[in-house]
């Protein structure tokens, strides 16, 4: 299993800057454009032509942190399926589920982390712990 101590948060950390990336730019899409997203198989362009150049680059830069970050997950569960080939599909499973957020939407999302760094305690803190505290408040 993963070691709780160090993997988990790195992995946390990670992962929440992936889905945040793509939280965040379906949040300034249009409802017509939204709906368009929740298919892999249909055109991105309809949702790229509503961006402005600026949210373009933002997105851009998201996205390619995103699959930096996918790539340092995947390191990760390389090293742990090595290490641990008996127990592959159990620690990729729990993995799995450190970084669902399938069930929440950036409507829902984005007040919550509003709300977290409201909290003057809160604000020199990392986006991925918001997350993660918007995460485990379900």
């Amino acid at each position: 299993m993963l070691s709780p101590s160090s993997d988990k948060p790195f992995l946390l950390n990670i992962l929440t800057i992936l889905c945040l990336s793509t939280t965040l730019t379906i949040a300034t899409m249009s409802d017509q454009a939204r709906a368009e997203t929740h298919s892999s198989t249909e055109s991105f362009a309809p949702s790229w032509s509503l961006l402005n150049s600026e949210q373009k680059q933002y997105f851009i830069s998201g996205y390619l942190k995103g699959l930096a970050d996918s790539s340092k997950i995947t390191d990760v569960a390389i090293e742990f399926v090595q290490q641990n080939p008996r127990q592959a599909v159990q620690g990729l499973n729990e993995l799995k589920k450190l970084y669902d957020l399938s069930s929440r939407s950036a409507i829902e999302v984005a007040p919550k982390v509003d709300a977290f760094y409201a909290d003057p305690k809160n604000k020199d803190k990392p986006l991925s712990l918001a997350i993660s505290a918007v995460r485990s408040a379900r």
